[in-house]
């Protein structure tokens, strides 16, 4: 009988179930971030967070493999001159990880070689500098 005023006095009718908190799990899409300039680094995970995914900034590629280690992600969006490791390593290092993971290089250039190695790897898109946003927006909402 207490347990019917408590619920009553919470607002929750009698016999309904009491709504539980919802577990942290990974219904959302989670986007790792990785580019050599902050600004942009913040712009693309302002434009994912509102898409409704789950962005994740590293400062480099070792924090960026670190963080795809330990928390994994759906997407990895990464600069190609990065350090300690390039895109083109992070990226195949990630891709030893992961088969899954969608993979999208952002780059002012790159060239034939290297182009044809990124396919190789698996690599979803790239897309060059500067860009507009609608070939990315395309991409997080797929």
């Amino acid at each position: 009988m207490m347990r019917k005023k408590k619920d009553r006095a919470e607002g929750i009718p009698p016999g309904f179930p009491k709504k539980e908190p919802k577990p942290p799990d990974r219904l959302q899409k989670r986007v790792l971030i990785v580019e050599r300039d902050p600004e942009l680094s913040r712009l693309l995970s302002l434009f994912a967070e509102k898409k409704g995914m789950d962005a994740v900034i590293a400062k480099d590629s070792g924090d960026a493999l670190e963080k795809f280690r330990t928390g994994g992600a759906d997407l990895v969006l990464s600069g190609f001159q990065l350090s300690p490791m390039n895109g083109l390593q992070l990226m195949a290092e990630i891709r030893k990880l992961s088969s899954k993971a969608k993979m999208v290089l952002l780059t002012s250039g790159v060239d034939p070689e290297e182009k044809k190695k990124l396919q190789d790897l698996g690599v979803d898109a790239i897309i060059e500098k500067p860009f507009i946003i609608e070939p990315l927006s395309r991409i997080l909402d797929d």
